[in-house]
């Protein structure tokens, strides 16, 4: 069964430069998140920039998510608000 209510995204920039995690469920309820990047010169992200990080549990999930952002915000990014 989702859980759509723990569902989680964030969006960070630097310069032109764009990154999205989203912290979802897959087809079989299973925690992932997807990370996407790409240009905001472009419409949306561009195909084939992401990576899909499977997660055991839900607290697993969190942690991933958390990483990235840290080192989206080490790297000089800033983060657009939560979704």
């Amino acid at each position: 069964m989702y859980d759509l209510a723990r569902w989680q995204s964030r969006h960070w920039t630097k310069g032109t430069r764009i990154y999205a995690a989203t912290l979802h469920q897959n087809l079989f309820g299973d925690w992932q998140v997807q990370r996407q990047w790409g240009s905001k010169g472009r419409r949306g992200l561009a195909p084939g920039r992401s990576l899909t990080l499977p997660a055991s549990s839900y607290a697993e999930a969190v942690a991933l998510l958390q990483a990235t952002a840290t080192r989206r915000e080490r790297r000089g990014y800033k983060e657009e608000g939560h979704a």
